[in-house]
């Protein structure tokens, strides 16, 4: 039995650890940059809460005095709340993350080869204009008005421009960081909005109060209560064995074997 309970309790804390771990690793790791405060902040809080939510978990059973219970309780369950959230949160995104990705992707491979197209075209037209004036010694024409060069030397065969496609995909590789970067913290602060907002409304919910609304609901075996009025007139005279009684009103009461009317 003791073995059982050993490896339970090894279960539940490896699966917490890789829980903790897949969370700061989403909102911490993959939207901060290395060494900065927000990413010390981050790193602090996931080993902090979780320790807060064990305290919260173990004072009750150890008998600690009831405000230290207080204390432990509410960040304790409240983040245990939260990282259930997060994590339901984090793992709808996975599927978003590849889409956005592609779609980004799709959108800076259109904007590159638009730019590529279009300077492609202006140096075609600048080839095209009419050059006058003299030649230089390698019997290339030179505009007339432009300054004097130096001759220059042959490029060697490798240092050749790059082609347009290779253009492309240098800009698409150096675009890649910011691009992750950018859906990492679009899908992280769309999980965190979610998940924060689900549990604070949650908690607004239990402070205040519940909510009663007060509905009369008709039964049909308990009968309405009737009243008779009755005229002056008729309500000085008496018939039969009954008696009544005259109220200020104007009206009678009569008791009868059945009861009042």
């Amino acid at each position: 039995m003791v073995v059982v309970f050993v490896l339970v309790a090894v279960a539940v804390v490896a699966l917490l650890a890789g829980v903790h771990r897949y969370v700061w690793r989403r909102l911490v790791g993959d939207t901060t940059a290395p060494g900065s405060a927000l990413r010390g902040a981050g790193t602090v809080a996931a080993f902090v809460l979780p320790s807060l939510s064990f305290g919260a978990m173990v004072s009750g059973r150890a008998g600690a005095p009831f405000w230290l219970q207080q204390v432990l309780a509410w960040p304790g369950f409240l983040w245990l709340a939260v990282l259930m959230y997060l994590t339901l949160a984090l793992l709808a995104g996975e599927a978003v993350r590849p889409v956005l990705r592609r779609v980004l992707d799709r959108r800076d491979r259109a904007a590159a080869e638009r730019r590529t197209r279009s300077g492609e075209g202006a140096g075609t037209q600048a080839g095209t204009e009419p050059l006058t004036g003299a030649r230089n010694r390698n019997g290339a024409l030179v505009p007339s008005g432009a300054p004097a060069r130096a001759p220059q030397a042959p490029e060697p065969d490798g240092a050749a421009e790059p082609q347009p496609w290779r253009r492309t995909a240098a800009a698409s590789s150096l675009a890649l960081p910011s691009r992750r970067l950018f859906v990492a913290r679009a899908v992280g602060g769309a999980a965190a909005v979610a998940g924060l907002g689900t549990v604070g409304y949650g908690t607004y919910g239990v402070l205040r109060g519940p909510r009663v609304r007060r509905v009369t609901v008709p039964s049909p075996s308990c009968p309405a209560r009737r009243t008779a009025t009755a005229s002056p007139s008729s309500a000085t005279s008496t018939s039969g064995p009954s008696s009544g009684a005259r109220t200020p009103g104007g009206s009678s009461t009569r008791s009868t074997g059945r009861g009042r009317i």
